[in-house]
């Protein structure tokens, strides 16, 4: 976990920082981006060219961003397809089977430490990318379910896709955490009043302090996020 000693509160925010494949957005981070194609939804190459254009659009953001707080990331991309012979599921069953079908490995855990050791680099991070309309998000590692060590994430490239929205899951995989939280109305009002234009909050560009501090581009909490934790301490499980 982190360097703080409220890296082992049991705060809610705090339960995916620097856990799992993807511990810290920090350094050399090898990134493989995954064009899957289903029956209804393939990908064409304009949509594709499109799709590179966020994708760099969003990686040269984070890195000014990173700058901002004095930290360094250098991402290497490397581009997949695959043509999945059944649409999207919620289900996992596309994941397993690009898992097994194409890289012949049943851990997503084991195959991302496999190229951050071949690439002699940090972190390595993966992100399938389908050309339909759904909600995206990512599968991350926390101490509120254990058993799991996958993590990855899922990008819909529907009408309204923008840049951010990538950046937003790139941003989960390392730890942060989503600040809007409609469902709970304590943390939502905390989050709003400290981190209003938080990319984590809304559709914005703007890499908050707590954000920044959960994927390592922080190595202390500042006030101000001190101040958060202890306000929301509580509000949420896991």
């Amino acid at each position: 976990m982190g360097n703080s000693s409220n890296s082992d509160n049991g705060h809610f925010a705090l339960s995916g920082k620097n856990l799992g494949p993807c511990r810290e957005l920090v350094g050399n981070i090898y990134v493989m981006l995954f064009f899957v194609h289903t029956p209804l939804h393939p990908w064409s190459e304009a949509k594709k060219e499109e799709a590179f254009r966020q994708t760099w659009s969003s990686i040269g953001y984070m890195k000014k961003e990173a700058v901002r707080y004095g930290a360094g990331v250098d991402m290497r991309v490397a581009w997949f397809e695959y043509s999945l012979p059944f649409e999207h599921d919620k289900e996992l069953k596309w994941y397993h089977t690009i898992l097994r079908d194409y890289f012949h490995n049943e851990s997503m855990a084991d195959l991302l430490k496999y190229y951050e050791g071949y690439f002699k680099v940090d972190n390595a991070a993966i992100v399938f990318l389908f050309n339909s309309s759904d909600r995206s998000h990512c599968y991350m590692s926390t101490k509120a379910f254990p058993y799991w060590k996958e993590e990855f994430g899922v990008i819909f490239f529907g009408k309204d896709f923008h840049d951010n929205y990538l950046t937003h899951e790139f941003l989960h995989l390392f730890g942060a955490i989503d600040l809007y939280d409609y469902d709970n109305e304590g943390v939502r009002a905390v989050a709003e009043q400290y981190f209003p234009d938080s990319i984590m909050m809304k559709s914005t560009y703007v890499i908050d302090e707590l954000t920044a501090y959960l994927i390592g581009w922080t190595k202390q909490p500042s006030p101000k996020v001190l101040q958060f934790l202890s306000k929301t301490k509580g509000l949420r499980k896991g």
